[in-house]
């Protein structure tokens, strides 16, 4: 079914261009066409089926990369907080090690007064 709709859309092409009288751009077209999905085969059935497959195929590659350029975003945001929630615990780690050697050097002056 999808690769009727590619040829029927890379037919309308085709003809939209010999009547234009640009023969030398026919195989660029066809080849944007046929790279077009179902959704654009459905949308693109007007007089200038070429323009919106070429368009959405355009706006494919440009949330794709923007979905992977999030994606990274949001693994570049996850090791900062691992990152920063590492250096609290170990800050916090070090606060309770100097107040337990504080307590227990307060507990040997204590014992050593009293004896």
């Amino acid at each position: 079914m999808r690769l009727s709709w590619v040829l029927l859309l890379a037919l309308l092409g085709c003809l939209l261009l010999a009547q234009q009288g640009c023969s030398e751009d026919t195989t660029t077209s066809t080849e944007s066409t046929s790279s077009a999905d179902d959704t654009t085969s459905t949308t693109a059935a007007s007089s200038d089926a070429t323009t919106a497959a070429s368009s959405a195929t355009t706006t494919t590659a440009s949330s794709s990369s923007s979905s992977s350029s999030s994606a990274a975003a949001r693994r570049r945001r996850a090791a900062a907080r691992r990152r920063r929630q590492a250096r609290q615990r170990r800050r916090r780690q070090a606060r309770q090690r100097r107040r337990r050697q504080a307590q227990r050097r307060r507990q040997r002056q204590r014992r050593n007064r009293r004896g």
